[in-house]
């Protein structure tokens, strides 16, 4: 025997005054809402600098590759440099810091298990790209970086 529906419960007469809301028009607006929210991350997706060979980046991992990359943007106007490739070849190679820096995201778990960290405090935009320890990935190809002319690092 099948549950009884809840309009068995509504009192004799009553009328809900907003109409019947079905569960397939939420669905729906759910679903487009969805869309709307992937198709955002597909966009930032394009704009944040990424591996030739990296599959598609995690929502989380897209949004914290985009703030790295805001800031390394930013400390790249910061910097009075004239050419931004040049500012970002040197931050890559160390030459801010005295250590090279490093690329890394979650993306790619069988490449050293790689991760995108948060960056800590103190340290330059082009410092904040770091792979966990183990299994580090040196940048040896080229990265694409969607506002610098594309050149092999």
């Amino acid at each position: 025997m099948a549950p009884p529906s809840t309009e068995q419960y509504a009192p004799v007469g009553y009328h809900n005054p907003y109409g019947p809301v079905p569960r397939a028009a939420a669905n729906v607006r759910e679903r487009k809402r969805m869309m709307s929210i992937n198709g955002a991350f597909e966009e930032l997706r394009l704009h944040v600098p990424t591996f030739p060979f990296e599959k598609r980046l995690s929502k989380i991992d897209t949004l914290r590759l985009a703030i790295a990359y805001i800031a390394l943007l930013r400390d790249i106007l910061g910097s009075g440099t004239a050419d931004p490739l040049e500012f970002v070849e040197t931050s890559l190679r160390g030459g801010r810091g005295g250590k090279p820096s490093e690329w890394n995201t979650s993306a790619i778990p069988q490449q050293g298990d790689l991760r995108l960290l948060g960056p800590p405090t103190g340290q330059s935009a082009g410092d904040r790209f770091r792979t966990a320890t183990e299994g580090s990935l040196q940048i040896s190809g080229s990265v694409r970086y969607p506002m610098c002319p594309q050149r092999p690092l």
